[in-house]
């Protein structure tokens, strides 16, 4: 077996190259999903690698969030729906966390949060479960459009005759349109919104390179206001669907369905082969049935929680549900934004 060390991803110019030789590479094990988080939140890369030559055999991205809030800890990744360990039958993943729950005890972390098990033994039980969906485009545009739900094609066809438009952009003008949309969405929801150097480390790092785009939707044919808006990312032939927002007063023209055909439509044309829709929670019934109806295939994501303190693996709980989502409803945007630029770097 190949030695496993330590890495910042960072330091590595041949790192996305090195990633997208192994299987299972997606953009968050990228060195731009490393670098967003990094700046954003002063969080410290450190990754579990073993590779040989120009081949990665084993990873376990992994992130050091020093908060005095939530203690010293690590999380592979913050802010990512899921981000499995590469393994290989030379590195299995249970080495790799293995290696890590060691460097995790001469650091003092009080934890490790795995978000993604696969390849991981039953040893290393399932702390909380999620819902994932995920789009085959291999079959081309017509057949992908042909399997949604005739409702789903039908809010499409809407939306088009209502007229209207789409965007797609990778400036820091159409990132901040769609952060509009976003805080008003997060308000809805009863969260507060993530701070807008992170969406702005976002478009600098990821989508002004390359690595995704903005979906915007406009009334008027693309002349009035935004109306719905998403940020898909991409890397190789896999691509994201990270974040998503409507405006719900004008939700009956369908803004937000036609949002996602173009991101889907647009990533067939990139020669992407599969559309992710991201993570759902258990209970969120209304969001799981408008991703079965884009002919998705459904699976469960498995996050696994270690305590170093007490050495075991413990459960956890879903945490964008609860009494808070009550108080943030009523929270006017201005004071969520600066309470979500507090909050996020130690909840992560």
């Amino acid at each position: 077996m190949p030695p496993i060390t330590a890495i910042n991803p960072l330091t590595r110019p041949d790192w996305d190259a090195l990633v997208m030789s192994h299987p299972g590479y997606t953009v968050f094990h990228t060195a731009a999903w490393a670098k967003t988080l990094s700046e954003s939140y002063n969080f410290v890369p450190v990754y579990m690698m073993a590779a040989e030559k120009d081949q990665l055999l084993g990873l376990m991205p992994c992130m050091e969030i020093k908060s005095l809030v939530t203690g010293k800890r690590a999380v592979c990744l913050p802010f990512t729906d899921m981000c499995n360990p590469l393994s290989s039958d030379t590195v299995p993943a249970d080495t790799l966390l293995s290696e890590l729950l060691n460097l995790g005890r001469q650091r003092g972390w009080r934890s490790i949060e795995c978000r993604g098990r696969d390849g991981l033994s039953a040893n290393a039980p399932v702390s909380v479960e999620f819902y994932s969906h995920t789009l085959d485009l291999t079959p081309g545009e017509k057949r992908v459009f042909d399997g949604f739900d005739s409702s789903v094609r039908r809010a499409i066809r809407k939306a088009e005759k209502s007229g209207v438009g789409i965007e797609i952009g990778r400036d820091i003008d159409s990132m901040r349109t769609y952060y509009t949309l976003h805080c008003k969405t997060r308000k809805r929801h009863g969260l507060p919104p993530q701070p807008w150097s992170f969406f702005a480390n976002l478009q600098r790092c990821l989508i002004e390179v390359g690595l995704g785009f903005v979906v915007i939707a406009k009334e008027n044919h693309g002349a009035g206001r935004p109306v719905a808006g998403a940020v898909i990312l991409r890397f190789g032939q896999r691509a994201v669907y990270k974040y998503g927002a409507t405006d719900m007063t004008r939700q009956e023209i369908r803004g937000s369905n036609l949002v996602m055909w173009h991101a889907i439509w647009r990533c067939i044309e990139h020669g992407c082969v599969t559309f992710d829709f991201g993570r759902t929670s258990i209970a969120d019934d209304g969001l799981r049935r408008f991703k079965l109806g884009w002919g998705t295939t459904e699976s469960r994501i498995g996050y696994v929680k270690y305590d170093l303190r007490q050495e075991k693996y413990v459960s956890d709980r879903d945490r964008a549900h609860g009494w808070h989502n009550r108080i943030f409803r009523l929270v006017p945007v201005p004071v969520g934004r600066i309470v979500g630029a507090l909050v996020y770097p130690h909840v992560a």
